[in-house]
């Protein structure tokens, strides 16, 4: 009986290639995943001490969110309500870096600029910008909504909007490829 073959065979040092870097891509994607859950979680660091400190030194009793505010001292911006139902916001300072035991700032939010009113003004004045986030900051012991985008000039722009309603001020950076 002849001796049937096919007509091209792979190569065994084509197949141990393919094996090796689809191990070696399986690899990578694993580690980006897990690279990517690690960094994720480390942003959440500390909100459950900044939680038990805003309910313990201010009147926060219903904590709403937690987020982070990197101004001149790294903050977790404690938002919620008082005992008596006003929204309110607690700025805890990150002790980490911080030079000295700073205190806890607390700012009731029932006679101030609400998030959608800042989006409305925002959104007036600069209609072809590229929204990058909003959030609650500090800056100079006062309490600001932070609004960053990209203007229509290609600039990353930091605006800061009082919570009093007094004017805005804000810094533009100029892009670059570094």
């Amino acid at each position: 009986m002849k001796k049937q073959s096919l007509r091209y065979t792979v190569p065994n040092w084509l197949k141990l290639s393919i094996l090796v870097i689809c191990i070696i891509f399986i690899a990578v994607i694993s580690y980006s995943i897990y690279l990517y859950s690690t960094v994720q979680e480390n942003k959440k660091d500390g909100f459950s001490a900044s939680i038990q400190l805003a309910q313990s030194e201010t009147e926060i009793k219903n904590i709403k969110e937690v987020t982070r505010f990197h101004g001149d001292i790294f903050y977790h911006v404690v938002t919620g309500e008082s005992g008596d139902g006003e929204p309110a916001v607690a700025f805890v300072p990150v002790e980490e870096n911080v030079d000295e035991q700073s205190d806890v700032l607390f700012f009731l939010l029932n006679d101030t600029i609400t998030r959608d009113q800042v989006m409305s003004e925002w959104r007036q004045s600069c209609v072809s910008c590229e929204l990058h986030g909003i959030n609650l900051g500090l800056y100079s012991d006062e309490p600001v909504w932070e609004v960053k985008y990209i203007n229509k000039a290609d600039r990353y722009v930091f605006q800061y909007f009082p919570l009093d309603g007094s004017e805005t001020f804000g810094v533009e950076l100029r892009r670059s490829i570094y």
